[in-house]
């Protein structure tokens, strides 16, 4: 698991220092060095961005229905997305064949007030 946090902080320094467009760009890292699962570190770190007034959109990156649910939830902030990346998972019955489902990018503000 240190590798793959490496690999996710590698990838973020490498964009903020060598792009431009990632120039107003932060990213929250979370690996698995720190107590709690993934969506509820989150969710937790969601709601400490209520105190701040926060205006920013933010995006997501997962495919787990808790983060659609426990989004959805989070009212401290309005551009909330979730995007789940394609699915490549091998096709039933074993074989090599990939099977590949559209990216969907997930407004839960949107979801929420057309729930209302």
């Amino acid at each position: 698991m240190l590798a793959v946090r490496r690999a996710c902080e590698y990838f973020a320094a490498s964009r903020v220092a060598t792009s431009y467009r990632f120039k107003d760009v932060a990213f929250y890292l979370s690996g698995a060095d720190v107590a709690g699962e993934g969506e509820v570190k989150i969710i937790e770190w969601l709601h400490g961005l209520r105190s701040k007034n926060y205006a920013d959109s933010i995006i997501i990156v997962g495919g787990d229905a808790d983060l659609v649910l426990q989004g959805m939830a989070t009212f401290s902030v309005r551009d909330l997305f979730v995007f789940a990346g394609r699915d490549r998972s091998s096709a039933a019955g074993g074989t090599q064949k990939m099977r590949e489902a559209p990216s969907l990018a997930l407004s839960l503000w949107e979801v929420v007030r057309s729930l209302e």
